[in-house]
């Protein structure tokens, strides 16, 4: 293939992407966490650590309650019953877990409920696989720093989709 038909193919797959489609599960351990991106974009992630795969994600331009709450409030409405929640502690994202999750097992930076995560191995202790998860995209996506925002965004989105299913290509 020709550089000039490369650059066509990644034009069109940037100028559309896939949808990301939510699992219903029992029991889930989610991992919620953001990163931020420059240009001031902000990535969460709502990721079912049992299955290795994002659940929900938003782009936004920080963590922000309402926006929050209502990720959560879909993800619950999905059919994801969410048992155990491992975050960073952002009072954003406290507020609408405890809005939307009264009694579910919160680790944050696994101190509060820490032994929660000792009874119950599925539950993780910490976001580090979401730290890492951020790392490899930021990596991908600084390899491609000429991106228009929107290409961006949907870069990102492509890369969940691969990241979700990575036996299925098209």
């Amino acid at each position: 293939m020709s550089e000039s038909s490369i650059q066509r193919l990644f034009k069109r797959f940037l100028s559309k992407a896939p949808e990301v489609a939510i699992k219903p599960k029992h029991k889930t351990h989610l991992l919620i966490d953001g990163s931020y991106f420059p240009n001031g974009l902000c990535l969460i992630l709502y990721y079912d650590h049992d299955i290795r795969y994002v659940q929900l994600y938003r782009h936004t331009d920080q963590e922000i309650f309402s926006e929050i709450y209502e990720d959560l409030v879909n993800i619950k409405k999905l059919g994801v019953e969410v048992y155990s929640i491992t975050c960073d502690g952002h009072k954003a994202l406290l507020k609408a877990i405890k809005k939307t999750y009264p009694d579910v097992i919160l680790i944050l930076k696994a101190i509060p409920n820490m032994f929660h995560y000792l009874n119950d191995e599925q539950i993780p202790a910490t976001t580090n696989r979401l730290e890492n998860y951020f790392g490899h995209l930021k990596e991908k996506l600084t390899l491609h720093r000429g991106l228009r925002m929107q290409a961006k965004r949907n870069f990102i989105k492509w890369y969940l989709h691969f990241k979700n299913n990575p036996n299925k290509f098209f």
